[in-house]
């Protein structure tokens, strides 16, 4: 027969990485844990995981490679998760409070759901929290303050992006081969390298707020065609902003076609700017 439940007694009270590793049967422990430990659950082929409501922390690779998961929910009192905490999991990740304030670097390293709810309670988002992830779609908040550079590197199934903040880092969407849309309403600059290697995008609008468009922003988008300057006034521009023998046509307002058109032909020749329809 199958082992289909582990009941730990509450003298069980600390568990080593890989504590449940091909294990399928759901774990009981009755010892009220403040912490799910490094690697507690990685490698467990559980389909679903209790977690104690007394949990505040959650351990680096704390459930890597559990991917029969199909929900995770981080109880309220949980306030720190570790790096590579979600690494090669499928699972819904769903936080019942808003105590979650930092999501640090490469927490979300790997993760292989679709999305993740980003909690309005979160402001540091550090640098590569979700390298790699396999997310579809995310919606950055306004409610961030802190945003480190490379959040989303290498994200090759990120498609959808609803980004509220007004800077985007450097190397935000670096490599983000499979990003087609990027809403970026309340854009002031757009960091070196911000969109490099998007390759499937084919068309940006830049909002009325922007000032400043850095270096290789939108290089190797091999993709790109049409850019709408939103803007009142021409950005600030860097260098290398677009591939070389990039073909584009931009879009402006009248009154500052010939001025953008001046700044951008020197270093693109292949770029035709347009007035912006009335």
């Amino acid at each position: 027969t199958t082992l289909t439940e582990i009941r730990l007694p509450d003298t069980v009270t600390e568990f080593g990485y890989g504590a449940f590793s091909d294990i399928q049967a759901k774990i009981y422990y009755e010892v009220a844990l403040s912490a799910v430990t490094a690697g507690m659950y990685a490698g467990y082929k559980g389909v679903s995981v209790k977690i104690s409501d007394t949990v505040t922390k959650i351990g680096s690779e704390a459930f890597k490679d559990a991917s029969y998961l199909t929900e995770i929910v981080l109880p309220a009192a949980v306030t720190d998760i570790e790096e590579y905490a979600f690494r090669n999991v499928k699972a819904k990740i769903t936080f019942a409070g808003e105590n979650v304030t930092l999501f640090k670097n490469r927490v979300f390293f790997g993760y292989a759901g679709e999305t993740v709810n980003i909690p309005s309670s979160v402001v540091t988002v550090e640098s590569f929290a979700f390298k790699e992830a396999k997310i579809k779609k995310i919606t950055v908040p306004n409610t961030i303050e802190n945003f480190g550079n490379n959040v989303f590197d290498g994200c090759a199934a990120l498609t959808e992006v609803n980004y509220n903040l007004s800077v985007l880092p450097s190397a935000t969407f670096n490599n983000c081969v499979s990003l087609k849309s990027a809403t970026i309403p309340d854009l002031t600059e757009i960091g070196s390298n911000a969109f490099y290697g998007c390759v499937s995008m084919t068309d940006i609008s830049l909002p009325k707020s922007l000032t400043a468009i850095f270096d290789g922003a939108f290089y190797a988008c091999d993709s790109l065609r049409t850019v709408v300057f939103g803007c009142e006034n021409i950005p600030t521009f860097g260098k290398n902003i677009f591939g070389s023998n990039v073909k584009i046509s931009a879009y402006i307002k009248k009154e500052l076609v010939v001025d953008l058109t001046n700044i951008l032909t020197v270093a693109y020749p292949n770029v035709t700017v347009y007035a912006i329809a009335q």
